[in-house]
């Protein structure tokens, strides 16, 4: 591979890495936030007592699965890194080998589109829980 093309290459990697850090720090900060805004005006836009609970203990599920993913992802994220690290030291060829077998990336890969998964249902869920709360407040 030349000069040129490795950079380039270098460059789409930064640019994904770049994209998935802000996309697993987007997933925290909103599940948990979306825990407290919805514990903190639970009483406000609900009916006493609230109609289909279901719906809300459903999206605090699904958030609190999205917060649990993207730690477990982080932690075998910096394990991949780890192995790649070992391996730029005993094999390096083998780092680029496209047929080369890494289950820790796979699974991280997995976590991360579980988690956003999760994140979406627990908008849908939540969604559906205020919308029938809300037409029936009051």
């Amino acid at each position: 591979m030349d000069k040129y093309l490795r950079e380039y290459r270098q460059e789409l990697i930064d640019a994904k890495n770049a994209s998935q850090d802000q996309l697993d720090k987007a997933l925290l900060t909103l599940s948990a936030g979306a825990f407290g805004i919805t514990i903190a005006f639970l009483e406000s836009i609900t009916s006493t007592p609230p109609i289909w609970p279901g719906f809300l203990y459903a999206s605090w599920f699904f958030w609190g699965l999205t917060i649990g993913f993207s730690l477990i992802a982080f932690y075998l994220s910096v394990k991949s890194h780890e192995e790649d690290l070992a391996l730029l030291h005993s094999d390096p060829d083998r780092l680029y080998d496209e047929n080369r077998n890494d289950p820790t990336n796979t699974a991280v890969k997995w976590l991360n589109k579980i988690s956003l998964g999760a994140f979406l249902l627990g908008l849908f869920t939540i969604s559906l829980f205020a919308a029938t709360n809300l037409t029936n407040y009051g």
